[in-house]
């Protein structure tokens, strides 16, 4: 079990735990989430500001979230943010009020929330685009639709699938996944442009990544 979550972590969320990245989302069958694992992973990452939270429970799978507290602080520092999530229903911008409306919107609806773009560091423009245009008209995709500035898009996608494969690569190697963290926190990992699409988004054979 243990093993099974810590490899979907590894493979759905080095962006977030390089630090360079407000958050990530994946899926996974209920049978592999252990609350004290997650619990034991929080003591540990709790220096480094990135904690694990179990953000919807269905009957076969959950849905676990990875953020960057500094930098869901930072983000929600900005009025324009604050003023958009407000017309979901948002009003107390720190981390427990935040998380505990963004669960009670992905407990009701059947598809993500709109804003959920906001918790996975989309820019406000694509997420608005997104919305304004129902998911037509963007400019350029890749892990997420782009209706703003492409290509900066296009080098923070770069970057992601990057990081991705050098996590990936270390977690295969056989490296725990504490001392991956460890060494690549910060977004030190080396560059990698002829493997960027390494775990761009796939879909795993025990849960699902969403960037």
């Amino acid at each position: 079990m243990k093993k099974i979550f810590q490899k979907l972590l590894i493979q759905c969320c080095a962006p977030t735990l390089a630090g360079i990245k407000l958050g990530n989302l994946f899926s996974i069958k209920k049978e592999f989430v252990v609350n004290s694992e997650i619990k034991d992973l929080n003591l540990k990452l709790r220096s480094i500001d990135i904690q694990i939270e179990i953000v919807r429970k269905r009957k076969e799978n959950f849905l676990i979230y990875v953020y960057n507290e500094k930098l869901l602080e930072q983000k929600m520092n900005c009025p324009k943010i604050r003023a958009f999530l407000h017309t979901f229903g948002y009003s107390d911008f720190h981390k427990d009020g935040l998380l505990e409306v963004l669960k009670e919107r992905l407990s009701t609806e059947d598809e993500f929330p709109h804003e959920i773009g906001i918790f996975l560091d989309y820019p406000l423009c694509d997420v608005e685009g997104f919305i304004n245009n129902k998911g037509n008209n963007f400019i350029v995709t890749g892990l997420w639709k782009v209706y703003g500035d492409a290509k900066s898009s296009k080098k923070i996608f770069e970057s992601y699938c990057n990081c991705k494969t050098c996590f990936i690569a270390m977690y295969n190697k056989g490296y725990k996944t504490m001392d991956i963290i460890k060494k690549y926190n910060g977004g030190t990992y080396e560059e990698n442009s002829g493997s960027v699409l390494v775990g761009n988004g796939q879909y795993r054979k025990n849960g699902k990544c969403h960037s």
